[in-house]
């Protein structure tokens, strides 16, 4: 995929996907469950990609006559069911669910993106349909394993088809649904395997990468992310600089084990302090060396719009969001932190958090497009930004706040 399709993709997201962010709207100290018929929705589901996904990992097993029928109508009942899932979501207004904006990104993307890989089927554009199918578990990944919360889906290590998998696949599907001590399992066979870490150093990192995030977000478990970088240190084929990284890490943890927040700490209280922890022991915005502080944040934060707070607070913790997934993004576990500068705008406009808000959005948007040193934007992508500068912009400030040029000039 060329430089410029890759951002043509991206644009197209940053422009779909923003209607979809809604507001953190304050709620019971707790979020509610979900009901029964969300979750029969989300179960089935799960069984439904059971049945497809070990067609997705194999472009053999994809294009074979005989087995496009059984992919085509999987593909069609998943298509439905996000489509449910998503207005279910909608009308409920999001008052029984999670409180997170994101889980309104991932849902009108799964709605939206399952019936365009359905047409795909349907025209012939079979490469692209099946790209799509496989981000869908990707998206499952970043919804769930947000927190400690929820519950566990279909338990897919007896079914025939996942042994068909190879371990990451395993490890991504079994963390897909929930079932996150069984995908670390998966993820440790890698971490063990000497010779994968030199000969297929992507997975190998991957699989580091994506362990980690279990145990130390979804899990919230110090002593079983010990163990992975201890796994991590153990191979001797590892790389200088992840080896770096994972002496950091083992660091990081060591402290973790003998954190003890004072009682009247919030969570956004504690997401502060490590965030400030990360920033001191950076060499550089984004260190890799920092992974466990960010997913460690992220965890809190995700905890805290559970519960209620003030607009400026969930503003607060937006803003970390975005800065903590631009970590986390670095290291293959998700790109949303744009979508979260975004929310945070929408959250408290025409404020101070706002107006921050607003410029790691345009720093991190300038980077992404900003290729050979020239700034082009399409001029929609152009008029939604400076709406969202506007609407980040305190009353106050208009008039002296500098930077309108980049605007004029398209």
């Amino acid at each position: 995929m060329t430089a410029g399709l890759k951002n043509t993709i991206k644009m197209m997201a940053m422009l779909g996907l923003s209607s979809a962010l809604v507001h953190c709207g304050s709620g019971s100290k707790q979020a509610d469950a979900p009901g029964g018929q969300w979750k029969d929705k989300m179960q089935e589901m799960s069984h439904v990609l059971v049945g497809i996904y070990p067609y997705l990992a194999s472009q053999t097993e994809f294009n074979a006559p005989e087995n496009r029928r059984k992919i085509q109508d999987d593909a069609e009942r998943l298509a439905t069911l996000a489509h449910n899932v998503n207005r279910q979501r909608s009308e409920d207004k999001i008052k029984k669910l999670d409180k997170d904006p994101f889980v309104a990104v991932i849902s009108n993307t799964l709605d939206r993106e399952l019936h365009l890989a359905v047409e795909g089927l349907r025209t012939g554009k079979r490469d692209y349909a099946r790209a799509v199918l496989k981000n869908a578990t990707s998206m499952c990944v970043r919804c769930h394993s947000r927190g400690t919360w929820g519950p566990s889906f279909v338990d897919w290590e007896k079914d025939k088809t996942f042994q068909k998998l190879k371990p990451i696949e395993k490890g991504e599907l079994l963390a897909a649904v929930r079932r996150f001590d069984q995908a670390i399992g998966q993820y440790e066979t890698i971490l063990a395997d000497k010779a994968l870490a030199s000969d297929e150093s992507y997975v190998w990192v991957k699989a580091a990468n994506s362990a980690l995030n279990v145990a130390v977000r979804a899990n919230q478990n110090p002593t079983q992310a010990e163990k992975i970088v201890n796994t991590i240190l153990a191979n001797k084929s590892l790389p200088t600089f992840q080896r770096q990284n994972a002496k950091d890490w083992a660091k990081a943890i060591a402290r973790w084990k003998t954190d003890k927040p004072k009682k009247s700490d919030t969570l956004l209280k504690q997401a502060e302090r490590i965030l400030s922890e990360a920033r001191k022991g950076e060499d550089y915005w984004g260190d890799r060396s920092s992974y466990i502080h960010y997913l460690r944040t992220s965890a809190l934060l995700h905890d805290f719009l559970r519960t209620e707070a003030s607009v400026d607070d969930q503003a607060k913790a937006l803003f970390y969001l975005g800065q903590s997934y631009e970590v986390v993004a670095d290291m293959g576990i998700g790109d949303t932190n744009e979508f979260y500068y975004k929310a945070c705008i929408k959250r408290s406009p025409h404020s101070s958090i706002a107006l921050k808000c607003y410029e790691r959005l345009e720093q991190n948007i300038f980077l992404d497009y900003s290729g050979g040193g020239q700034f082009s934007f399409p001029p929609g992508a152009m008029e939604y930004l400076r709406a969202l500068r506007e609407l980040a912009t305190p009353v106050d400030r208009e008039s002296n706040l500098g930077g309108k040029e980049m605007f004029d000039r398209q």
